[in-house]
C-alpha cells in the first residue's frame, strides 16, 4: 500500500514495529556494529552536520519520536511543512 502521512497509518506502523522483532539495517546501524576510530569520527562529524538549523543527529531523533504533534511541529518550524 502506498506511504499515508495520517495519524492512523502511522500508528499502524509504530504498532507493527513493537510486535515484530525488526533489526533497523540501515548503513548507520550497520556501521554502529563496527568498532573503529575513524568511522566513529565519520559517524560524529556527519551526526553533527547540519541541515535546516538543525544537527542531523535532532533530525533523526525528531523522526524516531512517537510524539506526533511535536513531529508535525517540528517539520513546521524547519521545514516549512503543514498539515494538511
Amino acid at each position: 500500500s502506498a506511504y499515508n502521512p495520517s495519524r492512523e497509518f502511522q500508528t499502524a506502523i509504530h504498532k507493527l514495529f513493537e510486535y515484530s522483532n525488526y533489526r533497523l539495517d540501515t548503513n548507520y546501524a550497520k556501521i554502529d556494529r563496527i568498532e573503529h576510530p575513524e568511522i566513529e569520527a565519520f559517524k560524529s562529524k556527519i551526526l553533527k552536520s547540519e541541515f535546516n538549523g538543525l544537527s542531523v543527529e535532532n533530525w533523526a531523533k525528531i523522526i524516531a519520536s512517537d510524539d506526533y504533534e511535536k513531529q508535525v511541529k517540528d517539520f513546521a518550524r524547519y521545514l516549512g511543512i503543514a498539515e494538511h
